[in-house]
């Protein structure tokens, strides 16, 4: 759940995304697809965008390894809200679904899955066709240090000492990451100015 602090969108022109994630490509591409010129830039500390969406090739290059995510499994509600997502990447062929049984999985009476899919070119095509429809710059190698607000904007630096400054700042990392930087517990108490938290 992103939890915003109060401003009015509208006035957000630069968007920074911490986490290359599906959450943060997802993030990305909905930003974008609302406030067709804002400026997003996505950051993240591995090499490359996924997170636990990340997808290997063998060592002999023929095949693809998904580390983490391997198969999509929506609940009905999800199925249902998020329809329009699923459609698409399955329209786009990011995904196919899966009529076979999944050895192991379980069946819950209460909350039962409409469809099971796969991504023929691993999870990680999942998160990079969201970064496509987003069109936000993407740095790899790029971890938060600290965060806080000079002059009504925030100021991000990184690891390796660069300073930028930003309208906005969505971290979609997860929360045992987010409460690493320095200066976040004064930023939760801020009111009044754009930042959100993807408390999962």
């Amino acid at each position: 759940m992103s939890v915003p602090v109060s401003v009015t969108i509208n006035t957000v022109e630069k968007l920074l995304v911490v986490g290359a994630g599906l959450t943060g490509a997802v993030t990305s591409a909905l930003v974008k697809e609302k406030l067709v010129d804002f400026s997003i830039t996505l950051w993240d500390k591995a090499n490359f965008p996924g997170g636990r969406m990340t997808t290997a090739r063998t060592p002999c290059g023929r095949g693809l390894a998904d580390i983490g995510a391997q198969y999509i499994s929506p609940m009905n509600k999800y199925c249902i809200s998020h329809r329009r997502f699923y459609d698409d990447l399955t329209v786009d062929g990011v995904l196919v679904p899966i009529n076979n049984v999944i050895e192991g999985e379980k069946s819950n009476n209460e909350v039962t899955k409409i469809q099971n899919y796969t991504a023929p070119n691993g999870t990680s095509s999942i998160v990079k066709y969201f970064l496509t429809k987003s069109g936000a710059q993407l740095f790899c190698n790029h971890t938060l240090q600290s965060l806080k607000l000079v002059d009504n904007r925030w100021q991000v630096t990184t690891a390796d000492g660069e300073v930028e400054y930003f309208s906005a700042v969505a971290l979609t990392m997860p929360v045992p990451q987010i409460m690493q930087i320095h200066g976040i517990d004064q930023c939760r108490h801020m009111k009044g100015e754009y930042l959100l938290f993807d408390l999962k």
